[in-house]
């Protein structure tokens, strides 16, 4: 079989998430969701009760980008996987955290598959600054009068909001981004999982 490609890793990893999660109305699957401003885009996110990021690196990739990458899932992300070639698996076990997840794509003789290296544990590091980024400004303002805020703050720029947002505890603000992200329409075009 020849090297493993971006859209190799992709097409096996949403067709096993898809399995996983198909009778479960409370999911969400999103591919490319922007994280840290929209700097960067976490490559397939699964949303339910959590939310766990995938980063996908494929044989043509480089690591070069994994340690900003993985910066940023660390502010805002419950779990993450990393999911590559083996090639990249000693490089990477030097550079992501010990809470991240490690999955392996590799041909199985009838096709890709995946394969789990390492489990992902439960992020350490999350901060509510990094979560409200997920929000729009409606959200934002829904998050924070549902927390009890003044409603006054409709009249608040996103900015704004996103510096008060950023005063809520992680635990707080967590299921207000979750739910949002959720019940977003006509948003991404990979929405729930078949």
């Amino acid at each position: 079989m020849s090297r493993m490609r971006d859209r190799d890793a992709r097409a096996v990893l949403l067709a096993s998430l898809g399995r996983e999660h198909r009778d479960d109305p409370d999911t969400r699957i999103i591919e490319e969701l922007g994280i840290d401003r929209g700097d960067r885009r976490v490559d397939v996110a699964v949303v339910n009760g959590s939310l766990h990021g995938f980063e996908i690196k494929s044989d043509a990739d480089t690591l070069d980008r994994l340690p900003g990458q993985s910066a940023a899932y660390s502010g805002a992300l419950d779990l993450a996987t990393l999911v590559t070639a083996p090639r990249h698996v000693e490089h990477a076990l030097a550079v992501v955290p010990e809470w991240w997840g490690i999955t392996l794509v590799e041909d199985l003789g009838s096709g890709w598959g995946l394969v789990p290296l390492r489990e992902a544990g439960a992020n350490p590091s999350r901060s509510s600054g990094s979560l409200a980024q997920f929000l729009w400004r409606d959200e934002l303002v829904d998050a924070l009068t549902g927390t009890g805020s003044d409603p006054s703050v409709g009249k608040l720029r996103r900015r704004e909001l996103i510096a008060l947002a950023s005063a809520l505890p992680v635990a707080t603000l967590a299921p207000a981004v979750r739910s949002a992200l959720k019940g977003r329409q006509g948003w991404r075009a990979g929405g729930q999982p078949s």
